[in-house]
């Protein structure tokens, strides 16, 4: 009975090893993939102090012949070189205290051994940054005056990964001045309401390797006395009719709020604001005090500008379009973004110019023209400023380049 079984069992395995030499030859010659390469502990764009522990992993239908490795354009010994296996997993060390400050480059080329000799690149860009953290205000005292924009700066040795500041119980974020620059500025808002009196700045700055450092200022809040006005008054018949084609006004409060926060990480903006319309006097200045019928007592947060009626209103900064439409007391109304959670206003506007929502605009370019819409007895252009939503003296940012 066993005598009947070898002669069979023989053959199977002769069909065996026939079957794998024949897939092996078969695969030599059609085998056509690059390797596929992945490596953990070391990623693309990453940050990296101290010792990197990393490891490569190769699963390859056919045998690695050669990994040729480079560490910014020089040989890497730390990856084998000649593996001759189709599954590698290789863990490698890299001290980045031999290497500068900045950006390194791990370049691999890994070849099979197939007739075809697939290769493939595998390329890892990093940062190396062993430098201390350090970073200052460059000035520790600010005294801003009610109304008005403070223009914060840290100086750091390096490019930040993050940068908050803390004041009057709100928190913001600073930004790099320019692209790449280790220079970051932050915008505060001062409202017209704000209780004079010293506060605390505290900045929160942390690097791309997680080091963590706290620094201080002192912002001071300075009275300043808006002018009054008698007010004004609104015919009722106007209003209602402003409400029957305008969208509530607290609508665009609350899209305003809500666009700041998604603004831009960058300026929008170059050089100084300009006034947006030829204005042959201001009526009513940022701050001033009204009492009027409808509204009561109010600051009044903009520039009233007047000129000849649909005289043309322009953009006073490049942005983008974000709102556009009737409300029921600014009138036809266009808010443009300019980047950092800076936005303008232009109110009462008597039409349209040939502008969408979403749209990149230019300085000087036609927003509308000058009208009577909404809450208004005459023809004027009210012009607002707004810094993470608050309002503040335009003026200043005609006067100041940020």
């Amino acid at each position: 009975m066993f005598h009947k079984l070898i002669k069979p069992l023989i053959g199977l395995c002769l069909l065996a090893v026939v079957y794998s030499v024949g897939s092996r030859v078969y695969l030599y010659h059609t085998h056509a993939q690059a390797p596929q390469v992945t490596i953990e502990g070391l990623k693309n764009e990453g940050y990296y102090k101290g010792t990197i522990e990393a490891k490569i992993a190769i699963n390859n239908p056919y045998k690695i012949a050669t990994i040729v490795a480079q560490l910014d354009q020089k040989p890497f010994q730390g990856i084998p070189a000649n593996p001759g296996s189709r599954k590698i997993s290789h863990t490698f060390s890299l001290n980045t205290e031999q290497l500068e400050y900045g950006e390194h480059t791990l370049h691999l080329l890994v070849t099979d051994a197939s007739k075809n000799k697939n290769s493939g690149e595998f390329v890892v860009k990093f940062f190396v940054d062993n430098l201390p953290l350090s970073v200052t205000f460059l000035e520790t005292n600010y005294r801003v005056d009610l109304g008005k924009t403070a223009h914060l700066k840290v100086k750091a040795n390096k490019p930040l990964a993050t940068a908050t500041i803390k004041v009057m119980n709100q928190e913001y974020c600073c930004y790099a001045d320019k692209p790449g620059s280790s220079s970051y500025e932050c915008f505060i808002p001062i409202g017209c309401e704000e209780t004079p009196s010293s506060h605390d700045i505290v900045a929160q700055i942390t690097d791309h390797v997680g080091q963590t450092q706290k620094i201080t200022a002192n912002l001071e809040v300075v009275q300043f006395n808006f002018p009054k006005q008698k007010g004004f008054s609104v015919s009722a018949e106007k209003l209602a009719a402003e409400r029957e084609i305008s969208m509530k006004q607290d609508v665009l409060g609350e899209a305003i709020t809500r666009w700041a926060k998604e603004s831009p990480n960058q300026k929008l903006w170059q050089g100084p604001f300009v006034l947006p319309m030829q204005a042959k006097r201001m009526t009513t200045p940022f701050g001033e005090i009204r009492v009027t019928p409808e509204k009561g007592r109010y600051l009044h947060k903009g520039l009233d500008l007047a000129n000849m009626p649909r005289s043309i209103v322009w953009a006073a900064q490049h942005g983008k379009i974000i709102i556009k439409e009737r409300f029921a007391m600014s009138g036809n109304t266009v808010v443009i973004d300019h980047g950092l959670g800076i936005t303008t206003v232009y109110a009462h506007l008597d039409s349209f110019a040939d502008i969408e929502v979403g749209q990149d605009i230019k300085k000087g370019s036609p927003l509308g023209k000058v009208g009577m819409t909404g809450y208004a007895n005459g023809y004027h252009l009210h012009w607002e400023l707004l810094v993470n939503g608050t309002a503040v003296d335009p003026l200043e940012w005609t006067d100041k380049v940020y």
